[in-house]
């Protein structure tokens, strides 16, 4: 089994170089010709772990941009954001309404409002954008 493991180790790593964490794996893929909306969601997570919130941001928007209703990723831009700017007492509350993210218009609508209170109306705009997507209307008669 460990001689199975060595081989493995041995065929995987010439091909992942790049596999050192999660990191180093998505800004290398970032850079891989094509694009892909879950490139940009998956660095957007990487780099928020890793508390560069401002790139974070930009990753989050490039995976918007080609998947502009995925709330996960959304919710993460918006977490992104109001950590960017210095975390506050406002930003802390807003978090149970993006984490994990909100499954409905009705919750996008409550986060929208939490965000709100933490002094982000631009981000606000945002998650109502989001609430207003993916709430179903009913079709006229």
């Amino acid at each position: 089994l460990a001689a199975l493991g060595l081989v493995s180790l041995s065929t995987t790593q010439p091909r992942v170089p790049e596999w050192h964490d999660a990191l180093t794996l998505w800004e290398a893929e970032a850079h891989k010709p094509g694009e892909h909306w879950v490139r940009g969601h998956k660095l957007g997570t990487a780099l928020g772990r890793a508390g560069r919130f401002a790139e974070a941001e930009v990753a989050f928007d490039r995976s918007l941009a080609q998947h502009p209703h995925d709330g996960p990723t959304l919710a993460r831009r918006l977490l992104a954001s109001l950590a960017a700017d210095g975390w506050t007492e406002q930003d802390a509350a807003a978090v149970p309404f993006l984490e994990p993210p909100p499954g409905d218009g009705r919750a996008w609508m409550r986060a929208a409002e939490a965000v709100r209170r933490a002094g982000r109306p631009d981000l606000a705009a945002m998650a109502m954008r989001q609430a207003e997507a993916v709430t179903v209307r009913p079709l006229p008669p």
